[in-house]
């Protein structure tokens, strides 16, 4: 039984230039390796996947051009980046039917190219002596596998957009309320069951909203009252699997 020698390396550069004291601009570049794991090589989870022991270790190029600034109570960042990959590790469906089940096989590949590409931005800023303090941050990522078919380009469990914004509003030093709200874009995931996958499907997107209260007589003891997932009732990542409903809260915290 011959044995596959993988390899692969590592090396990242990144230089900065701060042309004021409150704002600096950098570009990175790095090269990195993803070694294939033994459950990546050889699982057959439970069954229905192939065992790959020749896969080969995924690579990529990054690139990334950012800039932070910060001034006083304002805290804002940005970046662009672009990442080209090599033998990017999908799982694609076995026509030989090789699996233990000997129907509805998947198969991890190597995918010879693909690349990812998107944006970052954050905000964060104070009002009133930071009495308020709004936050927001924003994802947008695109990746796809370019050397193989419709499947390859399915990458699973990947939303294109996340958002999400917070505010903090503390008119006395012994009361405080949060606001956060989160969003995610709808992403592939397998029908079926991981022992028995069925086809691709994109769940719908997903908004949540959290308020909560907290309320410090002394330093050492708060009380707190609060809602999770106010807007949405019944959201899910992937087909079956439903999250937390609506929950309210109430709680106190004594620390000695």
């Amino acid at each position: 039984t011959s044995i596959k020698h993988l390899q692969g390396w590592t090396l990242q550069g990144i230089v900065y230039l701060s042309p004021t004291d409150w704002s600096t601009i950098y570009v990175n570049v790095g090269k990195k390796s993803k070694f294939p794991t033994l459950k990546d090589r050889y699982s057959t989870t439970w069954g229905n996947r192939t065992p790959s022991p020749d896969i080969s270790p995924e690579s990529a190029i990054n690139y990334e051009l950012g800039a932070k600034f910060d001034y006083e109570s304002t805290h804002f960042s940005i970046a662009a980046f672009y990442n080209d990959i090599n033998d990017m590790l999908i799982s694609v469906s076995d026509p030989t039917n090789s699996c233990l089940n000997g129907s509805q096989c998947s198969k991890l590949i190597n995918a010879k190219e693909g690349y990812a590409y998107g944006a970052e931005v954050s905000l964060k800023q104070g009002f009133l002596d930071e009495k308020i303090v709004f936050s927001a941050n924003y994802t947008y990522t695109e990746k796809k596998a370019t050397s193989y078919g419709v499947d390859g380009s399915r990458i699973l469990d990947y939303p294109n957009h996340i958002a999400n914004a917070s505010l903090l509003i503390a008119p006395l030093k012994q009361l405080d309320l949060i606001g956060l709200a989160t969003f995610q874009s709808k992403q592939w995931y397998l029908l079926g069951s991981t022992r028995n996958p069925t086809g691709y499907a994109q769940n719908n997107d997903i908004f949540l909203l959290d308020v909560k209260l907290n309320y410090c007589p002394i330093e050492a003891l708060q009380f707190s009252v609060g809602a999770y997932n106010l807007l949405d009732r019944n959201y899910y990542y992937g087909s079956g699997y439903y999250q937390p409903g609506r929950r309210i809260l109430a709680g106190v915290e004594y620390k000695f």
